[in-house]
């Protein structure tokens, strides 16, 4: 029965073919709200739907005091369109035909982010707050990016892509269901049924390691089968029909494999990483045993001292540790492992304290879970080692305020550093894979006068610049200190000359202007910031004073290179610190910052003043650091200061702290 009434009248079909989607969908809102308000009073509305009746025209009144037995079907009204069995399936066909209409908006949506933000979206090209299509709708829509997603989910089944400049789009995946959803004959929840389970078919193809032309085989031969499912089951029995596909592929490509719950549900180790929101993200899954391993590097970090003595545990202690670790609760085997002797018994594993607090029988989450708390307590309850020079003791809230740093930041610049100190390891001695035959290296290009001048007092005179090819000071010669980011001159066109040999455009400055010069300087027109860069290799422009920190533990090799980059010169490789320096260091204590606990594996040394700006290296002048606190002091965030006795003592930011009070780490005293 039609559920559509002829309605030529008011808008004829053929005029409704000619409009444009944006007009329809307004025509469609403007319907909407009004059918919203006039069916407000469901008493109303209750009295004008349309009413059935029986074949010989009686009321029902009449034909039950009748005391008929004989069973009559309903009549329909004519405008059956009244009636709410069919206010019932238009409303599901409405809700199916625009939610199919959303998936296309959900791929315009992400090519528009992607490309044309400023020309569809009316978005200027440097705004970045929407990154994908689905998070544009959901912040349009005010709705969960999770809802959003899934209309992004919908379209990649049963959407053609969008066109590019290299042809047409591929079609759906799944053509078969990407009909009957345009047809209205599925409803949106069985189609985020497929698209998860298509998701699990996909993750089980690739993890059986099925070739990608079969994985689309596969895929395809699976349409009709979604098809015919999803028009005719609900959501819930959806999902175990698809599981029962998932089953059928498997059997069809290894009839004698494991079930697939058992391929999709194993978790393999695994070390990935990507850029999210300009940082990078590290993603780790690896056994619990493991977690051992992450406590001993935590525990260093954070209290190093209170903890030294688990880090001379012997081997079959270690190996007994992890085998309790991992030991079933069930077993009634004895372990007959090696007994520790009497020198071990004072030593403890990193999990020794968590674990005697915890059942046998405990899961490894709630071991986790009970290694943060743990981790909390070196962080929340431990006394303060930090000092002012009249010998004060700092509270745990006044050294709060200097280091706000929650549990997660601590936790990952202990994890930086001990990465950095394995990568300062020398690979000849400790068997790490050479990359060109050195360690790692960082490769900094200078143009040779700012060489010079930012390692003057370092440099042999052999490497000292005449100072006739010296550039002039200030803006005529673009003097940098250190070079640094400026904005391009502003130039007046007598300013600038065109040459007719090689098309290099050279400017004229005036010299007067800047100095008791009267000459004029022509050099080349500046493209883009400051023509004089520093630049290291993979990672494109820096500027030297970005490098100091690096600078202060490294080995230097000065190269000299040509307009062609020929090596015309290498310089002996010269430590800025020496290893027996470094050693003597490590007798006072490590990091020097106040209340910093990082063992003297993971620091650095530190030139008090800056070697950059001629600081000598010697005991004098040296203090540990580690790389977190060693970012810190070249940002000037702590300023070293002496008191009368030539005790070192660190001064913070007016910014950190007002009254600017000289502190001292009394940690390793």
């Amino acid at each position: 029965m039609n559920t559509i009434p002829d309605v030529d009248h008011i808008i004829p079909d053929k005029t409704v073919k000619q409009l444009p989607p944006g007009t329809k969908m307004a025509i469609i809102c403007k319907l909407a709200e009004s059918l919203a308000t006039q069916v407000t009073d469901p008493d109303q509305w209750y009295e004008q739907l349309g009413r059935y009746r029986i074949a010989d025209g009686s009321d029902w009144g009449t034909h039950l005091a009748a005391g008929s037995n004989t069973r009559e079907d309903p009549i329909a009204p004519e405008e059956f369109h009244e009636t709410l069995p069919a206010v019932l399936h238009n409303w599901r066909q409405t809700s199916r035909a625009l939610d199919n209409t959303m998936l296309t908006i959900s791929v315009m949506a992400d090519r528009a982010i992607t490309v044309d933000k400023d020309t569809v979206l009316g978005i200027p090209s440097d705004i970045k707050k929407w990154r994908t299509g689905h998070g544009y709708i959901a912040d349009r829509l005010g709705i969960e990016t999770r809802q959003a997603a899934q209309y992004r989910d919908r379209a990649q089944l049963v959407r053609q892509q969008m066109s590019t400049i290299e042809g047409s789009g591929e079609p759906p995946q799944l053509p078969m269901v990407a009909t009957a959803y345009g047809a209205g004959e599925l409803p949106p929840e069985n189609l985020d049924t497929i698209a998860r389970s298509l998701k699990l078919v996909r993750k089980y193809l690739r993890a059986v390691r099925l070739a990608p032309e079969n994985i689309r085989e596969v895929i395809a031969q699976l349409d009709e089968s979604f098809r015919n499912a999803a028009t005719t089951v609900k959501p819930a029995e959806l999902s175990k029909l698809t599981d029962d596909m998932l089953a059928q592929a498997a059997a069809t490509i290894d009839a004698d494999g494991p079930p697939p719950e058992e391929v999709l549900n194993k978790i393999e180790n695994s070390f990935r990483y990507k850029i999210v929101n300009n940082k990078l993200k590290v993603e780790i899954i690896t056994d619990v045993i493991n977690l051992e391993l992450f406590l001993g590097i935590m525990y260093a970090g954070l209290n190093f001292r209170a903890h030294q003595n688990r880090y001379s545990s012997s081997p079959h202690q270690a190996r007994e540790s992890v085998d309790d670790l991992l030991a079933d609760p069930s077993d009634p085997r004895p372990n007959n492992g090696p007994t520790p002797s009497d020198d071990d018994a004072h030593r403890q594993g990193f999990m020794d304290d968590v674990l005697t607090q915890l059942p046998p029988d405990a899961t490894p989450q709630k071991i986790l879970s009970a290694t943060q708390d743990k981790l909390d307590e070196e962080i929340n309850d431990r006394t303060i080692h930090a000092v002012t020079m009249d010998g004060r003791q700092l509270s745990k809230a006044e050294m709060d305020r200097l280091d706000p740093r929650p549990r997660h930041e601590r936790l990952h610049d202990v994890y930086i550093a001990h990465l950095r100190a394995t990568g300062r390891l020398d690979p000849s001695v400790h068997g790490l894979s050479l990359f060109g035959g050195a360690p790692t290296q960082l490769r900094v290009a200078l143009d040779y006068e700012t060489f010079t001048g930012v390692l003057d007092e370092q440099l042999p005179a052999a490497y000292d610049l005449p100072k006739q090819h010296c550039r002039l000071p200030g803006i005529a010669g673009f003097d940098t200190g250190s070079p640094r980011y400026i904005e391009g001159l502003q130039l007046a066109p007598e300013q600038i000359i065109e040459t007719e040999n090689d098309g290099t455009t050279l400017i004229e400055i005036d010299l007067s202007k800047y100095s008791d010069s009267n000459t004029k300087l022509r050099i080349p027109k500046p493209r883009r910031g400051h023509p004089f860069i520093s630049r290291t290799t993979f990672r494109g422009t820096t500027a030297p004073q970005n490098l100091r920190s690096r600078l202060c533990d490294v080995e230097l090799i000065p190269q000299v290179l040509g307009s062609s980059k020929v090596l015309l010169d290498r310089g002996r490789a010269v430590r800025t610190f020496s290893h027996r320096l470094k050693l003597d260091l490590a007798n006072y204590g490590s990091c020097s910052i106040p209340d910093c606990r990082s063992p003297v594996a993971y620091t650095d040394g530190h030139h008090l003043i800056w070697w950059s700006q001629g600081g000598s290296t010697n005991a004098d002048n040296v203090t540990l650091l580690c790389p977190s606190c060693h970012t810190l002091v070249h940002k000037h965030v702590w300023t070293p200061v002496f008191d009368s006795n030539s005790q070192l003592y660190w001064k913070p930011a007016a910014w950190l702290d007002p009254t600017q009070t000289p502190l001292r780490n009394t940690y390793w005293s």
